[in-house]
């Protein structure tokens, strides 16, 4: 994966930036994120921080990421559910054409 940055991104590339990505890249950015707002913490107590929005941007972005997370173990989930509820279809309806037959060869 091309590293990204979402920290030099306009806040609406940001947007459409988490949402193309997949969970692993996802998971990777709010890891990176995370060590630059602790980065951003010890700057801060040098006394090397000149932009301060920097840190409510990271943050706001780390939610952003996690939300996003979120939204796609639930897409993941309920996938697996209409993917069982298919499975459970399919084995009824395979019962009932067994049933069938042997009630015609009977």
């Amino acid at each position: 994966m091309a590293e990204i940055q979402l920290t030099d991104q306009k806040e609406n590339e940001r947007r459409k930036l988490v949402r193309s990505m997949t969970m692993a890249d996802a998971l990777e950015e709010v890891t990176r994120l995370r060590r630059h707002l602790f980065d951003l913490r010890i700057q801060q107590d040098r006394g090397e921080v000149r932009n301060v929005r920097q840190f409510a941007r990271t943050r706001k972005d780390i939610a952003m990421l996690l939300h996003h997370i979120t939204e796609l173990e639930n897409t993941d989930a309920e996938m697996f559910v209409e993917f069982e509820n298919a499975s459970d279809e399919d084995a009824e309806t395979e019962n009932e054409s067994v049933k069938d037959e042997e009630g015609v060869q009977e």
